[in-house]
């Protein structure tokens, strides 16, 4: 998932603020650079911890691709 992960982040990032409810809310793509976020807040590409998501990778039956599976 790991070459996937950009385009996830990015994906995320445009979506959030367009889904009904997050009008007010501010959609950060990775680190937080300041503590001064009025209202409510979102980072995607960082968490504090390590519970953010899990991947994992197997090699294709063909011996030359590999599967990608995870979830956010």
């Amino acid at each position: 998932m790991a070459t996937q992960w950009p385009r996830v982040v990015n994906r995320l990032v445009e979506l959030l603020p367009t889904l009904s409810g997050w009008e007010d809310v501010a959609v950060i793509d990775g680190l937080p650079l300041t503590a001064d976020i009025a209202g409510d807040c979102i980072t995607v590409g960082y968490v504090s911890d390590d519970n953010a998501g899990n991947y994992s990778v197997s090699q294709n039956d063909d011996g030359f691709q590999w599967n990608e599976t995870g979830q956010v």
